[in-house]
């Protein structure tokens, strides 16, 4: 719904993957990341950074964990 965006998405090693971007706030990021966790293939999810309110900036990372070449 446009209230968390992904401003950019890096991939270091073969798993470990860095978002940035912006949310509307700090409780949309956390519905989010929340989703994530349920997610089989996204393991070691963790907030590096959240700045600011409204909007929220933030960066995480996790290590992907899906099948190979998906």
């Amino acid at each position: 719904n446009g209230s968390v965006t992904a401003k950019t998405f890096e991939i270091h090693g073969p798993t470990n993957v860095s978002i940035t971007g912006t949310s509307r706030d700090n409780a949309a990021l956390l519905r989010t990341l929340d989703q994530l966790r349920q997610l089989k293939e996204i393991q070691g999810l963790k907030i590096e950074q959240i700045r600011g309110k409204t909007p929220a900036q933030f960066t995480f990372t996790f290590r992907w964990v899906g099948a190979s070449g998906t």
